[in-house]
């Protein structure tokens, strides 16, 4: 009957998981983010192409076992977005019923309920669970190294227990294959074996050769993964973040204390300050749950000597918190992942303990741990399906480059998936559409709804320095995240021949699209084409200067029309090269390119350039015109002189130039020489 009644309860709780991790799907989030396709484009090369790795290099590095999960998903379901969020479903519901597990057999039948269904009902728990990020798989692993220490511990038989070393040793092996934040497990475990080690020799005597298999068994297993931390870098994604630390490191230490304040606090009194994981501030539960959490750890501090599984989870709390305690943004809920069971489990221990004051009466304990689930439910269902989903009609400013605060609808992008809907249902061979990432948001649309036509083909562009243009009627789609700018607004104009065609919504009423159709009455493209013609441009070399007209072409990929270049004489402080420059792309190509712009000085060294190409070669094709605004700012100051400015095109993954072609399609000079600039100083 009690293991009946046991089934029941965890059967209870992982249905109302499932439900809070599968309502509103599709919704909230509101669409896929640009990390989320990061690891599905690996996992898409590790079943096609055999691409496998330990570790993906792009997108600053990432471990591959949520990569090998999400290759699994591809086979299953395809490229969309259910392949994308299934893994990180499945981990979810695995760390709900391991808590579970852990909690009712190493403490009682009430801290494994209390502590699974607080998993399964916490913003926090449910939030990794519906995004296909790699940390929600650590805490799985967590929670199966604790479940084997604990077998280990208790263990009689030998076949028994040297199963059980050979699983732990391979749980805590794997665990550096999923986050960067399992690192946390190397000083808890450490800090668990010297606890026994100290104050229980018995026990260490009993079970001192199979912590070492463990250990030893681990370290093989995370071998190859210590190698490329070592040698390849593969921790600049923290480096880059580790600003606290390195104050600290050159004796400033406020940035780090201020961490560990806020980190401290993250239970009941602050919460991420990103609207990007979270209701920006808002701490993991309500204060009187939140002080549970205390309450659970002052208790666990008392019973460490007689349990050193405690010690681990305190271990785990405290060296999980490191992670958030030396990077920006604390205090961070993705990247303190690895406490999320001892949380949760201090929060049963508290439920228990308050249990324990009064024996008599054990229903307490349970209605209180109710409650406490009930409470936080209601609480975080709000949170998270209401008042983070609806973040956005809340007015946030949105920088192109900055930092400032982003909003759930301007990260998770289901206006991408609005978009491809409306697609399907206009008759089109091309569309132009601004985007504020005009590399990352296409991979975005293909895994939100796939291509909305095999005959139709989009053009992504970066409207806040670009515009693509045709001489044919051609439909244009304009993201309020990234606006046509003032320099290229009046080609958006009667006089271009553009007419407004209407505006396509997001759900909650707010702009997804702008729609224009690009008409170019009278050639107004031809005739803007050929004035920006007349710039001269030269190609140099021992020689001397030659005059050469545009057009010119590079290689057999892009064909320079014009140059606007309004100033050539500029100051040296605070200032650029304001130009703008037409080009025409001949055909797509898979290469990497970039167009360069380059200020060298007499001595022919580099002062101050820009390299950027506003629309992806990829989605180029034949009659596709494009204006590009290539402002080269000057980030240093220069010293008054005469300059040079020149122009060129290279494949940025080789280093080769392609070079500047003529008539007969022979390389005739590997960039152009724009104008002589003049710096002067500031009065």
């Amino acid at each position: 009957m009690k293991s009946r009644y046991q089934v029941s309860i965890g059967v209870l709780i992982l249905l109302t998981a499932s439900f809070l991790r599968l309502w509103m799907y599709g919704e909230v989030p509101p669409g896929l983010q640009h990390d989320e396709t990061f690891n599905a484009e690996d996992a898409i090369g590790l079943v096609d192409e055999g691409n496998f790795r330990i570790f993906y290099e792009s997108n600053q590095g990432r471990e591959g076992a949520f990569i090998w999960l999400l290759g699994l998903s591809y086979l299953m379901f395809g490229i969309n977005s259910l392949m994308i969020k299934f893994p990180a479903f499945v981990c979810g519901l695995f760390t709900v019923a391991l808590t579970y597990r852990f909690g009712s057999q190493n403490f009682s039948r009430l801290v494994g309920f209390v502590a699974s269904a607080m998993t399964a009902v916490s913003f926090w728990a449910i939030f990794t669970s519906r995004v296909g990020l790699r940390a929600v798989m650590l805490p799985v692993i967590v929670l199966l190294v604790l479940i084997g220490m604990s077998r280990i511990l208790g263990a009689q038989r030998a076949p028994n227990r040297r199963r059980s070393v050979v699983l732990t040793g391979l749980a805590l092996g794997f665990a550096f294959y999923t986050y960067t934040a399992s690192l946390a497990l190397i000083p808890a475990y450490c800090l668990f074996v010297a606890t026994i080690a100290v104050s229980n020799r018995s026990l260490i005597r009993r079970i001192w050769l199979d912590l070492v298999l463990v250990a030893v068994i681990a370290t093989a297993l995370a071998l190859p993964m210590a190698y490329v931390v070592l040698h390849q870098q593969s921790l600049r994604r923290a480096e880059g973040i580790a600003q606290p630390l390195r104050l600290a490191i050159d004796g400033n230490p406020e940035q780090l204390l201020d961490n560990a304040k806020l980190l401290i606090g993250m239970p009941a009194f602050v919460g991420d300050p990103l609207w990007r994981y979270n209701v920006a501030g808002r701490p993991l539960f309500l204060l009187p749950i939140g002080l549970l959490v205390y309450i659970g750890l002052a208790a666990a501090l008392v019973r460490a000597r007689q349990s050193p599984l405690i010690v681990f989870l305190i271990g785990l709390l405290l060296f999980g918190l490191v992670p958030s305690l030396v990077t920006i943004r604390a205090p961070s809920f993705l990247r303190t992942i690895a406490i999320l069971p001892s949380v949760m489990l201090f929060v049963g221990i508290a439920v228990w303990q308050l249990c324990m004051l009064n024996k008599r009466r054990p229903y307490l304990g349970w209605s209180l741990g109710i409650l406490s689930v009930a409470v936080t439910g209601i609480a975080d269902y709000h949170a998270y399906f209401v008042e983070w989903t609806t973040s956005s009609r809340t007015e946030i400013p949105f920088h192109h480059f900055g930092e400032q605060e982003r909003l759930p609808y301007r990260i998770y992008r289901n206006d991408l998936r609005i978009l491809a809907q409306y697609l399907r249902d206009i008759n089109e061979e091309i569309v132009f559409v601004s985007v504020p990432n005009q590399e990352l948001d296409p991979i975005v649309y293909k895994y939100a709804n796939g291509p909305s036509s095999e005959d139709l083909h989009v053009v992504w562009f970066d409207g806040l320095f670009n515009i693509a243009l045709s001489p044919q009627p051609t439909h244009l789609f304009v993201s309020p995240l990234s606006p046509i700018n003032s320099k290229h607004a009046h080609w958006l104009t009667e006089q271009f021949g553009t007419k407004h065609m209407g505006r396509i919504m997001r759900e909650d009423g707010h702009l997804a699209f702008e729609i224009y159709q690009l008409g170019n009455r009278s050639g107004y493209l031809g005739e803007a084409l050929s004035s920006a013609s007349a710039h001269p441009v030269y190609i140099k070399s021992e020689a001397g200067s030659q005059l050469m007209s545009l057009p010119l072409q590079f290689g057999d990929l892009l064909r320079l029309h014009g140059i606007e270049l309004p100033r050539q004489t500029v100051y040296g402080e605070n200032d650029g090269i304001n130009n703008q420059l037409y080009f025409e792309a001949l055909r797509p190509t898979g290469a990497s390119i970039q167009i360069f712009m380059h200020l060298v000085d007499q001595a022919g060294s580099v002062v101050a350039q820009r390299d950027y190409l506003g629309v992806p070669p990829e989605h180029w094709h034949p009659g596709l015109f494009f204006m590009q605004d290539h402002f080269v700012p000057f980030l240093d100051r220069i010293e008054a002189g005469e300059f040079t400015l020149k122009l060129g095109i290279y494949d940025w993954r080789s280093g080769r130039r392609i070079p500047v072609v003529n008539g007969a399609n022979q390389p005739i000079a590997d960039s152009l020489h724009v104008a002589e600039i003049e710096i002067r100083d500031r009065p």
